[in-house]
């Protein structure tokens, strides 16, 4: 009897449930599942575009930010934008999981931490225009920020700046019309005084939004700005 209430006492107890596996663990996700994740081994620096593996780890820039520099300085992005991590995205916005924006914070994290760039002094997740702020009840962008806002103490802003157009959504649309829907969507609130930022989304797909959203915070002042996403398609 003793033996056996040694045994119940000295069990292992696990805070999560892996969502991919459905096993218990120490971790949001396992380990093992961790290591089947569509991870992104080489990209442009700049705008996060996967590109073809090579043999040196030197940062590279792609040919589109060659040929025309985006408004940001770099991207951190460190997954495809395909399954699970596709899945996670969906369900955090489309199913109102808000505990996807907490795995998806956490990989983030991860791959911050083996980035040897300066932390910035601001966070700013990507606003939502308040119709579909209202719609959706929450920002998915400021979801995923908050946990590495925490990690880091970084100062989170998610007022300093919205979206003053009702764009359509841009997964229905192509490049070009991205391109001509979101522009001047953004606007600065007076104030504005930060020099260091990164953006937070939860996927850059022809990064459009980010890069419009850049614009208008290097014309009110930035002078560094990183993007951070959980995923790149």
């Amino acid at each position: 009897m003793l033996q056996q209430i040694h045994k119940w006492l000295t069990k292992p107890v696990f805070k999560y449930t892996c969502p991919i596996c459905r096993e218990p663990g120490s971790q949001l996700i396992c380990e093992n599942c961790q290591s089947m994740l569509p991870q992104i081994k080489q990209s442009c620096f700049q705008c996060g575009l996967p590109l073809k593996q090579t043999t040196g780890m030197q940062a590279m820039r792609c040919g589109q930010c060659l040929q025309k520099s985006p408004h940001f300085d770099l991207s951190i992005t460190p997954y495809h934008y395909a399954p699970p991590i596709n899945q996670f995205i969906t369900r955090l916005k489309f199913n109102n999981r808000l505990y996807y924006a907490n795995i998806l914070a956490e990989l983030l994290i991860k791959q911050l931490n083996k980035n040897s760039e300066q932390l910035p002094e601001c966070i700013i997740p990507v606003p939502l225009h308040p119709s579909r702020l209202r719609h959706r009840g929450f920002n998915q962008a400021l979801e995923i920020a908050r946990p590495v806002a925490k990690q880091y103490r970084i100062k989170l802003d998610p007022f300093c700046c919205s979206r003053v157009i009702a764009t359509s959504p841009q997964m229905s649309q192509d490049k070009l019309a991205r391109k001509n829907n979101i522009k001047n969507a953004f606007k600065v609130k007076p104030g504005f005084n930060y020099k260091d930022i990164a953006i937070v989304d939860d996927v850059m797909t022809t990064g459009h939004t980010v890069n419009e959203l850049a614009r208008v915070l290097r014309a009110n002042g930035a002078r560094r700005i990183q993007v951070w996403a959980a995923a790149r398609s």
